[in-house]
């Protein structure tokens, strides 16, 4: 069939016609296609007449279009905005703006912009707690979307929003499934973003039901997500929330270094409310962990990112948190004042949250009901703001308890305060205790060791020349134990001082690692000491040596015959290092870090075992302010190294010694500690002699006649005797008379008009046999004279008779205690240290805090000078001199009938009745109880 051309024409217009709508498509095709055909049949102009109707209706529609992409955009527009609102917690703003956008999606019919501003509404509503309205939105959403696979995303959208609702109800198998629904669609899209927001909320899920592994799981996929999109607001929260799982897995620095990063990621973030969330986290980890210096610091943080979003709920959440922290600090004030400005942040928040519920039932409903439930939340906000009232007058008698509470807690606190004292000092009499006993232990020790020597200085046998150097090595073992318990002793209460001189340290270092050769040599170690010069430094002679020697010690007891043991020294860096290696066998190493606990035994072995000397170690080393650690270096080797300071500016000023250094020679003349109370060094003997003289083989010829009965000091002129004699308080000196600096004269002048040496016995040597020199002598106080060349026995017999006289003196006064009354014996003379005892006597000795450094600072003297004072004057110790004086001011005490035995106990001074019991008995060979009676009786 052929058509012409105006047939032609005709089809094209009826074709534009029926594509732009201009002929009405409501009825049959057939119906509609025949009209059509008349119409063009029935007018002349009828193409004309389509083609100018058709011309204006396309235009119309263009403009239509135009308007509505316009509309569709101010949707979009107003949709950010309410969700920026949402962001900065303006919830009420936001929820006006997100209802005007669904209006016009609604006059438009643009059911996508509808499904999307209804998830928004939903997700404003979440936020303010209001989820059955928030879910009714997303419910509508995800029914508008399920119509059609363009709304995927939107859909997605909205099943995530129900399963946050879920979540937020606590029911996470509900919440689990609505999120895999919602995780899948995520994935069909390819949404990176979406993916990552599924993945953290499962890990939430799994962090809920408590499976914790799990949860870690999820939140790394949806880290690694938001990393590979660069969103740095999804990295801090799978940080934050990894760092929280990490805190409750007890894994503390991986926990902070994590919520720190998420932080720290969101520092310079407009996101005001992810950003203040990340800092509550990291603060809250904080505060649990007691780091309450940087909580408070954070606090201050947490402030300024709160007010600068302006939001009920921001500030109450800031104040909460300050209320925990100040709780932990134990400021009750600062936190009741921080609870009470929660509560009120608190109050508005649940006031605005009512007025979120009011507008949204305002748009979603403009009829009666609506108003009758508005009219219901206004009751129901009267009622929040009556409840209001009633709170703060419960709040106000709740503050009045917490004073009560405080008050009671303080008063605990100063009763356990007690407690910890009165452990304390227990603790402290424990410490006496074992000091005491192993000062005991050293008297009979002595008294074994001398004969010993004798024994092994005369003609033995074979076998009994052995068993004599057995028990005599038995002997100084045992020794050498009682005085590292004497040690150990004066660092827990504190009585070990240090006494940093100037010396070569590499040589102390080199001479008492030579000591042990022989050690070394008896066993087939092969031992190597590699000591690096070291100068003149400052160090404490007597700790470097007790350290060194016991660590030596140990490397010897435990390492096996042709083993190896290596020491190096090398000073860096204000430190002198020492490094001490050795072989052991397998088993010893294993438990590495025990070898500094006392009495640890080798789990290879109950014999061996470290015993104290490495806990004495590690207790100097704390006092010392130096630093000792062990490693294994492989399989059969343990390596110990010590860091020693050498520093002057590392002591104190009350540690540095002025004292010249003493050293050991081959003669008997000894090595002076005055650390100890009631020796001056390791030897047996007790008593010191003094020798004054400049001439060195004298001095020598002296000292060799009385090393066998004194410890003997040496001084070249009268100054240095001087300052030796009141240092070290000797039991008897013989100075010469002609000598440089300070003559003998001059010499026992000073130092008999000084209070703590007046009582010290002093002869003087002199080869001039004038009257005159002699008596001038004598009127110096001197105790004897005795001129150049002198026979020994002459010597000898003086000294004897004056210290006979000075223990007959000392024992006539301890029996005075006894038998005097306390008026009598208190009148001793004028001199300052009569004085000084009368004081302590009459002012001090009824004290129960009265001990022997209090006794020291009365008496201006060092606890040795105080000692050696006592002990010539009175035969007493310091100790035995408070304890005995208390005894007797008991007895008179007793006296009177009419008093308590314990009464009597702690007015004398004691802090124990058995103890004072015990003492008395020991004065009086009787108990208070069998005194009094004796008394009354008489």
């Amino acid at each position: 069939m052929f058509i012409n051309n105006k047939s032609l024409s005709r089809f094209v217009i009826l074709s534009i016609a029926l594509q732009f709508g201009l002929i009405s498509c409501n009825f049959t095709p057939n119906i509609q296609l025949s009209n059509t055909v008349a119409v063009l049949r029935d007018s002349s102009s009828s193409s004309e007449f389509i083609y100018n109707e058709t011309h204006k209706k396309w235009e119309r529609n263009a403009i239509k279009n135009h308007k509505l992409d316009s509309l569709v955009k101010q949707i979009e527009d107003l949709n950010n905005k309410g969700s920026e609102y949402r962001d900065n917690a303006r919830f009420k703003d936001a929820l006006i703006v997100h209802f005007n956008a669904l209006q016009l999606a609604e006059e438009i019919n643009d059911t996508v912009s509808i499904i999307r501003v209804l998830n928004s509404i939903g997700t404003d509503l979440r936020r303010t707690s209001s989820n059955i309205e928030a879910s009714e939105y997303h419910y509508r959403a995800f029914e508008l979307a399920s119509y059609s696979n363009k709304n995927l995303k939107s859909k997605a959208i909205a099943m995530n929003g129900l399963g946050n609702i879920f979540l937020e109800l606590q029911k996470p198998n509900e919440a689990a499934k609505y999120f895999e629904k919602s995780l899948a669609i995520e994935i069909e899209l390819n949404s990176k973003l979406g993916q990552a927001i599924n993945y953290a909320n499962f890990g939430e899920v799994m962090r809920m039901k408590g499976d914790l592994n799990s949860a870690l799981d999820f939140y790394q996929k949806s880290l690694e997500e938001n990393k590979s999109i660069g969103s740095n607001i999804g990295i801090a929260i799978c940080k934050n929330a990894i760092g929280s799982i990490y805190l409750a897995q007890q894994k503390t620095t991986e926990s902070l270094k994590l919520i720190r990063e998420a932080v720290s990621i969101l520092e310079n973030s407009k996101d005001a409310f992810h950003k203040l969330e990340m800092q509550v986290s990291l603060c809250k980890s904080l505060i649990s962990l007691n780091q309450l210096k940087e909580s408070k610091l954070l606090m201050q943080q947490i402030f300024e990112t709160s007010k600068s979003i302006n939001s009920y709920s921001s500030q109450q959440t800031a104040y909460e948190l300050q209320t925990l922290l100040s709780k932990k600090q134990q400021e009750y004030k600062t936190a009741l004042a921080a609870k009470e400005l929660a509560i009120a942040y608190r109050d508005s928040t649940l006031t605005l949250n009512n007025e979120v519920k009011i507008l949204e039932i305002e748009n979603r409903y403009k009829n009666k009901e609506a108003v009758q439930q508005i009219k219901f939340l206004i009751k129901e906000k009267a009622l929040i703001e009556k409840t209001n009232t009633n709170q703060r007058r419960i709040f106000i008698l709740f503050s009045l308890l917490m004073s009560l509470i405080v008050v009671f807690t303080y008063f605990m606190y100063r009763s356990r305060k007690r407690v910890n004292l009165e452990l304390k000092k227990v603790n402290q009499m424990k410490s006496r205790f074992f000091g005491n006993v192993s000062h005991e232990f050293r008297t009979p020790l002595t008294l074994i060791k001398g004969p010993l020597e004798k024994l092994l200085a005369s003609k033995l046998t074979k076998n009994q020349k052995e068993d004599a150097k057995m028990m005599y090595r038995n002997t100084e073992r045992l020794l050498y134990l009682v005085n590292q318990i004497l040690n150990l002793s004066k660092i827990d209460t504190g009585k070990f001082k240090i006494k940093a001189q100037e010396a070569n340290l590499a040589n102390e270092l080199k001479g008492i690692s030579e000591s042990f050769e022989y050690i070394a040599h008896t066993k087939k170690i092969a031992y190597t000491v590699d000591i690096l010069n070291s100068d003149n430094v400052w160090y404490d002679i007597e700790i470097v040596e007790m350290l060194l020697t016991n660590m030596l010690s140990n490397a010897f007891k435990f390492t096996p015959e042709n083993g190896q043991i290596t020491i190096n020294g090398v000073k860096e860096a204000g430190n002198y290092k020492l490094n001490i290696s050795n072989t052991v066998d397998e088993g010893v190493s294993k438990n590495i870090n025990q070898f500094f606990d006392r009495f640890y035994t080798s789990g290879s072995s109950f014999q061996v075992g470290t015993g104290i000397g490495l806990s004495l170690v590690k207790e100097l080393c704390s006092m010392y302010r130096a630093k000792v650690s062990v490693a294994q270096k492989d399989k059969n080797t343990i390596e110990f190294q010590l860091i020693l300071p050498i520093l002057k500016e590392h002591f104190n000023s009350s540690e540095i010694s002025n004292e010249p250094v003493f050293l050991k020679k081959e003669t008997a003349i000894l090595k002076i500690n005055s650390t100890d109370e009631t020796s001056v060094d390791k030897n047996s003997k007790d008593e010191i002699m003094l020798i004054v003289e400049d001439n060195e083989d004298m001095r020598s010829y002296i000292a060799s006649i009385f090393s066998d009965s004194y410890q003997i000091i040496e001084a070249k002129d009268g100054k240095e005797g001087v300052t030796l004699a009141q240092n070290y308080i000797p039991d008897i000196i013989v100075s010469d008379v002609m000598m440089p600096k300070v003559n003998g004269i001059e010499l026992c002048n000073s130092l008999k008009t000084n209070s703590t040496t007046n009582h010290i016995p002093i002869i003087l040597l002199t080869a001039a046999s004038e009257e005159e020199m002699m008596l001038k002598g004598l009127n110096e106080m001197a105790d004897d004279y005795i001129t150049k060349p002198f026979a020994i026995k002459i010597l000898k017999a003086k000294i004897q008779n004056l210290s006979k006289v000075r223990k007959t003196l000392a024992a006539k006064y301890r029996e005075e205690i006894v038998l005097k009354p306390m008026n009598q014996l208190l009148k001793w003379g004028n001199n300052s240290f009569s004085e000084t005892l009368k004081r302590v006597l009459e002012n001090e000795i009824t004290n129960p805090k009265f001990g022997i450094e209090e006794f020291c600072t009365i008496a201006s003297m060092s606890r040795t000078q105080l000692h050696r004072k006592l002990k010539a004057t009175t035969g007493m110790s310091a100790t035995e001199f408070i304890r005995v004086h208390r005894v007797k001011n008991a007895s008179e005490l007793l006296k009177n009938k009419d008093v308590v035995i314990s009464e009597v106990c702690f007015a004398s001074g004691f802090e124990s009745t058995s103890y004072f019991s015990k003492q008395f008995k020991i004065v009086f060979g009787c108990s208070p109880s069998e005194y009094q009676k004796k008394i009354q009786n008489s």
